[in-house]
């Protein structure tokens, strides 16, 4: 914000009081003219980038962050130092499509229509994805359960969903969060920096046969380990 300074000559003090009180007048008039601030309109701003990640069946009780006795999650700790942290948060379901499309849509299974039965969201109910994107979102999900996706219509909103492995076609090598994480770099990397992002995470690790890194192993077994 600047304000204007406009030099205003010295009314003349003229005979007779109305001229004088006339030039008085518009001496303030002008002042008052010059010191309007010149405003522009505030520049927009951008929205916020979104990512949700989800670790498909980890256990809140194993997390050190939550009191666990050994450090599990040391990556965990330090990001719940600088962030909000739910002490009481609750699926509304024991499994993979109804808590996801619950998480999507803030509806109860009752109501968005995911269930055991129903195995599939209903696609009157306005997911997350949608609405961002109605907003000038970019949407993305990438995810190793292969329930995220159109099969029970959790990619409802999504420009892009993918399911990154399934079955027998699950990555070796690096292994199955890499192949993820890589998708998911590469979709930020390409997409229009000038617009924001929700990206949506589905790391079914924990869901898998526990078969940690032998270095983790010792870490955690010590002489037991194989």
């Amino acid at each position: 914000m600047s304000i204007l300074s406009v030099p205003v000559p010295a009314a003349p003090v003229l005979a007779g009081p109305g001229r004088s009180a006339r030039r008085v007048l518009m001496a303030m008039a002008a002042l008052l003219t010059a010191a309007v601030p010149a405003c522009s309109p505030p520049e927009p701003v951008r929205p916020p980038d979104i990512i949700v990640v989800v670790l498909d069946t980890a256990r809140r009780d194993h997390f050190s962050l939550y009191g666990y006795d050994r450090p599990t999650t040391p990556a965990f700790d330090a990001l719940a130092a600088e962030c909000v942290r739910f002490d009481r948060a609750y699926s509304t379901s024991c499994w993979t499509v109804p808590s996801h499309a619950s998480l999507f849509t803030g509806l109860y299974p009752v109501a968005h229509g995911a269930n055991q039965r129903s195995q599939y969201l209903d696609g009157s109910a306005e997911t997350l994805a949608e609405r961002l994107a109605a907003a000038g979102y970019q949407t993305a999900s990438f995810s190793s359960n292969p329930w995220i996706s159109e099969k029970a219509n959790l990619a409802q909103g999504f420009e892009h969903a993918e399911v990154v492995a399934t079955g027998r076609t699950r990555p070796r090598g690096r292994g199955l969060p890499h192949a993820l994480n890589d998708k998911a770099l590469a979709w930020l990397d390409a997409r229009d920096a000038a617009r924001p992002g929700f990206l949506f995470l589905n790391y079914i690790e924990p869901h898998w046969k526990y078969q940690a890194p032998t270095e983790f192993q010792r870490k955690f077994l010590g002489d037991a380990a194989p």
